[in-house]
């Protein structure tokens, strides 16, 4: 995104050229420009500022508010998935050292 956002900015490729490259539509990607170029860093959420580097977070600021919360839940899905996972994981591997001690008795 950053080579994408410098060649508009200094004039090197037009929205069109830019929002080509990167697979949006020409709104979509002027939308992502102005956002981006506010840089309103407060309208990220807390808990993407947590998981992204802070030299990154700029480029969060070019997604609408929207597009960040639909972020955070599939973040949090993803999130609950992955505990669920490990959880289920711990547990086997407890009742498998469990069953192992029992054995040796």
């Amino acid at each position: 995104m950053k080579i994408a956002i410098d060649c508009v900015a200094k004039g090197y490729a037009t929205h069109e050229q830019v929002a080509e490259f990167v697979g949006l539509s020409t709104e979509n990607w002027k939308q992502y420009y102005e956002n981006f170029q506010e840089g309103n860093l407060d309208r990220i959420p807390k808990v993407l500022k947590t998981l992204v580097p802070a030299r990154d977070l700029r480029f969060l600021a070019g997604f609408t508010d929207e597009q960040l919360h639909g972020l955070v839940r599939a973040l949090d899905s993803s999130l609950q998935e992955q505990l669920g996972n490990l959880l289920w994981r711990a547990f086997s591997v407890w009742e498998y050292q469990v069953k192992q001690a029992e054995a040796r008795r």
